[in-house]
């Protein structure tokens, strides 16, 4: 396997010039870590870059990733790369070598299905990718020449057969981080537009402004009306996500800031082009059914120490189930309607990523919980079409959990040891 080194990537560029990483900073280790960025420089491509041996390895993609088994793309072998560069997105200024745009197009996990050194030398790599949109069973194949039959820059990026398979797909050419494209990247400010002249015309200007407590439901057995929507309910943590003009802040339902424990919701929070904004949501780690997972929501939480957290965004992420917003931009929003209120959120939010706008249902409460108990969640919520955002419980929001019951024979039990007359084990 070639050797991995940094010297040409720096080589090719000046640290004072262009903002892209040079390896500086601690970035943990995982042997895990893929991106795909889309990168406008002197022709549009794409780049993929798998975690190897401490760098990113890179192939530039001309076409760039396809679904289909048979579209063979060519993918050019290029200079390792550090592994901050997969937060990179940004603009390389004029003058520098690469200069353009670049967005964070894909990113999550790689799996090798072969030895890679053993890869590397018979010039076929098969791997696995867990991203956002690339999914399932990819190969890269080496091309060979006869004057260099097992060396060679020039590879086949190949989706192999498997389920995620699809001859049709189209994928979307936004940012999994920030939302935006290519070209929105150079005038952010065009993307939002829109949502702000909505936000002055419905909100009341203030300045960043968070409840005591979030809005609640209350319980309810059943639940099917057709002025109400009806969301999926997640087993995670509530989680109010606050900007103030400066870094983004993840806020507790107890009022305690997560921030630090959950660094892959707060970097894309962070990169929305806007600078205040209050959203109510609630994070989750899915398990490998994709269904959330308290119990490791929990080990998440647990985890304490900036090396052990960055370790474990990339190998247990979470997802951020976005389901209200409160302030966009300096207007309060809490008055006007949910449905106005969720309009306004699922503009602001990236179409792929850890940032996840809840969808609903308008009426059909019923078969709702049906398909939620058929997934394997843990219930719906159904709120009120008109309903507005008050802090504590409401009954224009209510919750239909899905119980799980069953029948058993206690044959003897243990007291606590702090309080007799309650059951130990």
């Amino acid at each position: 396997m070639p050797s991995t080194t940094l010297d040409p990537y720096r080589d090719k560029r000046s640290a004072s010039a262009t903002p892209e990483p040079f390896g500086r900073r601690r970035i943990p280790e995982t042997g895990q870590l893929f991106v795909v960025q889309q990168h406008e420089a002197r022709h549009l491509h794409f780049d993929l870059r798998l975690e190897i041996d401490g760098v990113l390895r890179s192939w530039a993609v001309p076409k760039g990733p396809s679904a289909d088994p048979a579209d063979k793309r060519f993918a050019a072998l290029v200079e390792d790369h550090p592994l901050d560069y997969a937060d990179f997105e940004g603009r390389i200024p004029d003058g520098n070598y690469g200069a353009g745009r670049v967005i964070v197009w894909d990113r999550g996990t790689w799996t090798p299905l072969n030895n890679v050194a053993d890869g590397f030398k018979k010039g076929k790599l098969l791997f696995e990718l867990n991203g956002f949109k690339l999914k399932g069973k990819w190969t890269l194949v080496r091309i060979k020449s006869k004057q260099n039959p097992d060396k060679g820059n020039d590879w086949l990026f190949i989706k192999e057969t498997d389920a995620w398979v699809d001859t049709q797909k189209t994928y979307s050419d936004t940012s999994v981080l920030s939302g935006m494209s290519l070209k929105q990247l150079s005038k952010p400010a065009t993307r939002y537009r829109t949502l702000k002249t909505q936000a002055n015309k419905h909100g009341v200007a203030i300045k960043t402004s968070v409840p005591a407590k979030p809005m609640l439901a209350n319980e309810s057995e059943s639940h099917d009306r057709k002025d109400w929507v009806y969301e999926f309910k997640y087993d995670g943590y509530r989680m109010m996500a606050v900007k103030e003009g400066g870094p983004v802040k993840l806020i507790s339902r107890n009022g305690f800031d997560l921030s630090a424990s959950f660094p892959e919701i707060c970097q894309p929070l962070d990169l929305l082009p806007i600078d205040r904004f209050v959203i109510d949501g609630e994070i989750v780690v899915n398990d490998q059914r994709g269904v959330p997972s308290f119990s490791l929501l929990q080990q998440r939480a647990r985890l304490a120490g900036e090396l052990q957290v960055a370790v474990a965004a990339i190998e247990m992420p979470c997802t951020y189930y976005l389901f209200d917003a409160l302030q966009i931009f300096t207007r309060d929003l809490r008055n006007e309607p949910l449905q106005v209120r969720k309009q306004m959120l699922q503009r602001l939010l990236p179409e792929h990523g850890p940032l996840v706008y809840s969808e609903h249902i308008v009426g059909h409460g019923r078969k709702t919980f049906e398909t939620a108990v058929r997934l394997g969640l843990e219930g719906i919520v159904g709120k009120r079409l008109d309903s507005v955002y008050k802090a504590g419980r409401s009954d224009a929001w209510v919750k239909v959990r899905h119980q799980k019951t069953d029948d058993f024979v206690v044959v003897g039990w243990l007291p606590r040891r702090s309080s007799p007359k309650d059951i130990g084990a």
